[in-house]
């Protein structure tokens, strides 16, 4: 398993729909990336901004489904999760906890 820098995680994409509900297929190029997914792994220590206070997070931890922010999202290649897409994106990129 990767271990994350510092203030990143490591989240796999949810799998899209590959035609809508009317049962239409949809072209690769026209499919929109998901920017959900669920969190393969995590480190959660922070170091604050302002000052050289170290702080962990709690809130997020491997295995919640979030929301992130699709544009600061580096797709990464995982041996061990051949087939999957997933993302390294910093911590303060996860906009919300899906519950």
């Amino acid at each position: 398993m990767l271990i994350p820098s510092p203030s990143m995680v490591f989240v796999i994409q949810d799998e899209k729909e590959a035609q809508t509900e009317t049962g239409i297929l949809l072209a690769e190029r026209n499919k929109r990336k998901a920017n959900h997914g669920t969190i393969y792994s995590i480190n959660a220590d922070q170091v604050c901004p302002h000052c050289t206070e170290h702080f962990k997070r709690t809130d997020l931890k491997n295995g919640d489904r979030v929301l992130f922010s699709r544009y600061v999202a580096e797709q990464i290649e995982v041996d061990e999760l051949k087939g999957k897409i997933v993302f390294s994106i910093p911590i303060d990129a996860i906009l919300a906890k899906i519950s």
